[in-house]
């Protein structure tokens, strides 16, 4: 599993509301990269809004976060737990009907083109929730940014295909109070969903097995193996495969709010 360091001291941001007539890239200016990880983050807020950017490079982590979502957690007490948080995207769950793992024999057949990288900008106009982790007792909320004008949530390709995610939720919906935060070390981790692969063989292997991925579960029509033939591919499929099933993650700690 990756992870990083934890990385020490960081300023959040002034929060700024997105401008939906700007990309995320034009709004996303002075992102902090995380070495181990390969990913950029920003964290930004004012007295009652908590911003969350980050942006995603790599095609792996791209199809991970989006197959399998990400989520955010914040511990007020400066530590690692993973008790408040929120899941964004929340992978899977928005793309009912849709098959965004890809097949990787389809792939082979496709002489190596990779159908997911269609997909993916397809996937990005769907996604429209979050959902609240460690709030309201044992039960997870999901919220519609449709149906709720308090949280946003953006996401987007760019033209070189960097995957640019944002979400903004009031500290209220969290269950904290900006006034008793505005001086303490918190601390944020991030973290990757990533496909379960004994559970994914697990589903082959029953009838009619090679179902659809899930957060934390099996992979969306991606079956390890596959044709024999060109040994280079195999081998990709398998790094890929790999990396797939590890979760990227990192924290920061003595995080201060804006």
């Amino acid at each position: 599993m990756q992870t990083s360091i934890s990385q020490k001291g960081y300023r959040c941001k002034e929060y700024k509301k997105h401008d939906k007539g700007l990309n995320l890239k034009d709004n996303s200016k002075g992102l902090i990269y995380n070495k181990s990880t390969g990913l950029l983050y920003q964290f930004s807020n004012n007295d009652s809004i908590l911003a969350v950017d980050i942006a995603v490079n790599d095609p792996v982590t791209q199809r991970k976060i989006l197959m399998f979502g990400s989520k955010i957690w914040i511990d007020i007490l400066g530590k690692k737990k993973k008790r408040r948080g929120v899941m964004f995207p929340m992978g899977m769950k928005e793309f009912e009907g849709m098959r965004p793992g890809g097949d990787m024999n389809r792939e082979n057949r496709n002489g190596g083109k990779d159908p997911f990288n269609d997909q993916k900008h397809l996937m990005v106009k769907r996604i429209k929730n979050l959902e609240i982790i460690g709030v309201y007792e044992d039960i997870n909320r999901v919220i519609n940014s449709w149906s709720d004008d308090n949280i946003v949530v953006t996401a987007e390709f760019d033209e070189l295909d960097m995957l640019y995610l944002r979400f903004e939720i009031p500290f209220t919906y969290l269950n904290l109070d900006y006034e008793l935060l505005k001086y303490a070390d918190l601390s944020f981790g991030y973290e990757t969903g990533y496909m379960n692969m004994s559970e994914m063989q697990n589903r082959q292997s029953e009838p009619g097995g090679g179902g659809s991925a899930h957060p934390g579960g099996s992979g969306g029509g991606m079956r390890p193996g596959g044709p024999p033939g060109n040994g280079t591919v195999n081998n990709e499929r398998m790094q890929m495969m790999q990396k797939m099933s590890e979760a990227d993650k990192f924290w920061v700690k003595k995080v201060h709010l804006f």
